[in-house]
């Protein structure tokens, strides 16, 4: 598997660890509760840590783009 931005390509930095199995990734997110949420701006990557719940096949995302106290 690799991952394509424009023309560069980068693969799979950990292949053992690989998941394809649809019922095995179902297990894993249903007993999950944080996620990484991998994203690029400008052109640069980051990761953000996010609270997650898995539903009926849908994922349902929840952060705080601010904390306000």
């Amino acid at each position: 598997m690799k991952y394509t931005e424009g023309s560069h390509e980068w693969p799979m930095q950990r292949e053992h660890r690989r998941i394809e199995n649809t019922e095995d990734i179902k297990e894993i997110l249903k007993l999950s509760k944080i996620g990484h949420l991998g994203l690029t701006m400008d052109g640069k990557p980051y990761v953000v840590p996010v609270n997650f719940v898995f539903r009926g096949g849908d994922i349902l995302i929840t952060c705080f783009l601010q904390l306000n106290e």
